[in-house]
């Protein structure tokens, strides 16, 4: 078993990606990949004789743990490029954040102009 506890950002966006391979000999292999005691993917007689990408977004919580263990009766499994990345926000999400910044402030300037104009009354 291989397990390490990261220290990510709470409520953050990730991309957690590696790449497995299985054995093609045998078909008595188990591969268990997990998030904080999830479980992102869980392979049983995988014979898939090339390395596969898996990717998945998940959200931090500030200390998460990442834990991959398997087992392989006659050969191997092979695990290669782990990566956990900050995803970036998407632009779409800050088109909306600016469109509502925007907004703010233009019912801030409408307000402030109705007052000043029954302070001239």
């Amino acid at each position: 078993m291989l397990s390490q506890t990261v220290t990510t950002v709470s409520g953050a966006h990730y991309t957690f990606s590696f790449y497995v391979e299985g054995d093609p000999s045998t078909s008595g292999n188990h591969f268990q990949a997990s998030w904080d005691g999830g479980t992102l993917l869980n392979l049983t007689n995988d014979t898939t004789a090339a390395y596969v990408e898996e990717t998945y977004t998940l959200v931090g919580t500030g200390s998460d743990n990442i834990t991959f263990q398997g087992n392989d009766a006659s050969g191997y499994i092979y695990l290669d490029d782990i990566s956990l990345v900050q995803s970036a926000p998407e632009p779409a999400s800050l088109l909306l954040f600016g469109a509502g910044l925007a907004g703010l402030g233009v019912v801030r300037r409408r307000r402030q102009s109705g007052r000043r104009r029954l302070a001239e009354i």
